[in-house]
């Protein structure tokens, strides 16, 4: 398991502009071009990141390509897995 608050820096370091996110082996394997591109997108300084203005550039990412997110706001959409959960910090 990951260390959590090693992870929470690494982040705001990246946030405030004083590392660059290096991306994890998992994401640079064929067909995970979207998913890598947008979390170098996110993991970046402040003021060049993806949704800093708003919301809308999020969506628009080549990663949440084909969902529909006003049938997803109205609740039309089922999910394609729910997990069965016993308390709510179950994360087996």
């Amino acid at each position: 398991h990951g260390d959590l608050k090693k992870t929470f820096k690494e982040v705001c370091l990246i946030g405030m502009g004083r590392k660059q996110f290096c991306s994890p082996e998992p994401l640079k394997r064929q067909g995970f071009e979207a998913a890598e591109d947008f979390a170098c997108q996110l993991l970046t300084a402040m003021k060049c990141r993806l949704g800093k203005e708003d919301s809308s550039e999020l969506k628009k990412h080549q990663y949440f390509r084909g969902i529909d997110f006003d049938q997803l706001h109205h609740h039309q959409i089922t999910a394609p897995y729910v997990p069965k959960i016993s308390h709510a910090s179950d994360v087996s």
